[in-house]
């Protein structure tokens, strides 16, 4: 799927992006970047397959999500001329990941509900990034995508499993009705920090390295497994 399909296929499914496309945004514009942090939360997909909206009721994530909205404005106004190398990106997406599961975490358990795992926080930071990829100027900003994420959810551990073989990687008891699959035992909303760190070496050593996806980063290979 290319960018532009995503952006379409976004559109189709979320009003706010209907009305204002991801490809009519600005990653210099920090209301653009909060749109973007708000529509990856509203859509629902950080959170377990079942029970979504259950999981999100009521809560009021204003401070979680400004806080990363603001933490990525200020990424690529410091990154746009002298980008993060692969370690120095990989402590940035972890602050980014802390502290948005201890901002979420805070306001779920004033509702009485369950924390989130390392595993969506993961999917959220990623999947704003794929967002704002999809942005007008992101060729300005190129350089700074280099080093990220694929958002890892099922579709990219079936993929590992299908493809690659990873020993750890099993397919659901459900994988047949609707898809799934673990990591070391795992589903991807249940991971912790280590385990979704040795899942992205894999990806980095495994995926990256498929001569097919020769010259591609993460995301961009994501973009193309993701159907």
């Amino acid at each position: 799927m290319t960018k532009d399909e995503f952006a379409k296929y976004v559109a189709s499914r979320i009003k706010s992006v209907r009305n204002n496309p991801l490809t009519c945004r600005r990653l210099n514009n920090y209301d653009d970047i909060l749109l973007a942090c708000e529509d990856v939360y509203s859509s629902g997909i950080i959170f377990p397959r079942f029970g979504r909206l259950a999981k999100r009721k009521g809560l009021d994530v204003s401070v979680p999500l400004a806080d990363l909205a603001k933490r990525l404005f200020d990424y690529f106004r410091t990154t746009v001329k002298s980008p993060y190398n692969e370690v120095k990106f990989d402590e940035f997406h972890e602050k980014a990941c802390d502290t948005f599961l201890q901002l979420i975490n805070s306001s779920r358990s004033k509702k009485g509900y369950d924390p989130l795992n390392y595993g969506s926080a993961q999917k959220m930071i990623n999947m704003v990034f794929k967002y704002l990829a999809c942005y007008s100027d992101y060729t300005t900003y190129e350089d700074c995508f280099e080093h990220c994420h694929m958002p890892i959810d099922s579709k990219i551990l079936c993929e590992l499993k299908k493809t690659y073989s990873i020993p750890n990687v099993n397919y659901c008891f459900y994988a047949k009705i609707c898809g799934g699959a673990t990591f070391e035992g795992k589903s991807w909303t249940k991971f912790d920090k280590t385990t979704y760190g040795d899942l992205l070496k894999i990806t980095r050593t495994t995926i990256a390295k498929d001569s097919k996806y020769t010259g591609k980063t993460l995301l961009e290979i994501e973009f193309e497994i993701w159907k």
